[in-house]
């Protein structure tokens, strides 16, 4: 509260405690104070079965639940239950370990009628009945909760917390029937946020299927259903680019990501991490339309086109090629090269003793046939594509911008500061 009368706005209706200012009327309990703990137990890898009795293991709490759970992926058979704990409707389950501190203490509520049991470093919450909701404490819990949570984590390379320090957590109770109001607002955001995700895995779905159609000439365009596609190696249509330069002040330097193609890295590594050579500090040039890949990564995705408008440098470990055929569509092959029947190439000329330092080297690449369409088809091959990228571009917008808004939302209802109408 900056001003005076914010202050005096706040003191009026609200009142001052350890976790701020919140509306009279509403208090703040320890966790232990509104139910009891325990912890869960057994259930390995090897007893989850397709059917039998609904199970929840730690890990599929980070992986594959956001807040609640009203299904269950997981199952055991009797004998495994037996020495498992079991879990009702309204329990919260707490991640009690992970990697990093950020990832200790997540929670959900587990709302589904049926009984189920919680796998080993699961943490177990049962809230006393009319104490608190549980879908309004899943929320609280990861959003002010996590604040304190992610400071208690204990461990280098496992991270651990116990139901002890989750039970002296404070929590914002806000009475029963505002609980449920608030529970109601954020639950429309989150059936929109639901919807979205799934409208946008369909389109990605929707767009291997037709890159596996058109990139394979297993449907073509009426227009062009005359005209042959020849088979050519990529060597005949690129060129390696081998410009390089030593100054590191006049190029912005850029990695390649698999999830994202070129990024600017400048606030991730430091320029010396990506040179070949540090004391000939050379770089690799890449121009507007360049293709770049990762030896190591290409066969994981990690090829690009740049579609920076200016010439960038990235670290010589890359490799850098230019299009030679003026008449032919870039954007064609970048596809084509992303696709999975090129992914199975470069899996075949892949060499290095390891798995993981098998490399596809350049002039191996370059020795790659592959069978390519005349210009025009290429070009309304790319525009196709092009257009399912548009739209699932858009959906990870209007996806963001919901997470924001429902972020933006849970921190205001949840502490008071936006109250709802009773």
């Amino acid at each position: 509260m900056n001003s005076t009368a914010e202050k005096n706005e706040y003191k009026s209706g609200y009142k001052k405690t350890e976790l701020g200012w919140i509306p009279k009327g509403w208090n703040i309990a320890k966790l232990e104070n509104l139910g009891s703990f325990s912890k869960g137990k057994g259930i390995r890898k090897d007893e989850v079965m397709l059917n039998g009795y609904p199970c929840i293991r730690y890990g599929e709490i980070y992986k594959d639940f956001n807040f609640i759970v009203k299904k269950t992926h997981s199952f055991i058979n009797c004998e495994s239950a037996k020495n498992s704990e079991k879990i009702k409707r309204n329990d919260i389950l707490f991640t009690g370990s992970g990697e990093k501190r950020e990832e200790i203490g997540k929670a959900v509520a587990y709302m589904n009628d049926q009984e189920a049991y919680a796998g080993g470093d699961i943490i177990i919450f049962t809230p006393e009945q009319n104490a608190i909701g549980s879908y309004f404490l899943s929320y609280y819990l990861n959003t002010e909760g996590r604040k304190y949570l992610n400071k208690l984590g204990q461990g280098d390379s496992i991270v651990h917390i116990y139901q002890s320090q989750i039970g002296l957590i404070n929590v914002i109770l806000p009475p029963i029937q505002e609980q449920e109001k608030i529970v109601q607002i954020l639950t429309t955001w989150d059936c929109a946020i639901d919807k979205t995700e799934k409208l946008l895995k369909t389109k990605q779905i929707q767009k291997k299927t037709i890159m596996q159609i058109l990139l394979t000439e297993k449907k073509r365009f009426i227009q062009f259903a005359e005209q042959k596609w020849r088979k050519l190696t990529i060597g005949d249509i690129f060129a390696e680019r081998k410009e390089t330069s030593k100054d590191i002040e006049k190029f912005s330097l850029f990695s390649l990501t698999i999830a994202k193609g070129l990024t600017e890295k400048t606030e991730r590594y430091e320029r010396s991490f990506l040179l070949k050579n540090k004391e000939e500090n050379q770089y690799r040039l890449v121009y507007p339309n360049d293709i770049l890949y990762n030896p190591m990564n290409i066969r994981f995705g990690a090829i690009a086109r740049s579609k920076i408008d200016a010439v960038v440098c990235v670290s010589a470990y890359y490799s850098v090629m230019q299009l030679t055929k003026n008449d032919f569509n870039i954007i064609f092959f970048e596809y084509l090269f992303k696709s999975q029947k090129l992914f199975n190439l470069y899996e075949s000329v892949a060499t290095g003793s390891l798995l993981e330092k098998k490399r596809v080297h350049l002039s191996e690449f370059l020795k790659l046939n592959i069978n390519c369409p005349p210009p025009e088809e290429q070009q309304k091959i790319a525009a196709v594509l092009d257009g399912c990228d548009k739209e699932i571009e858009l959906l990870n917008k209007q996806l963001e911008a919901l997470k924001e808004q429902k972020k933006g939302l849970m921190q205001k209802l949840l502490t008071g500061q936006i109250r709802v109408k009773q």
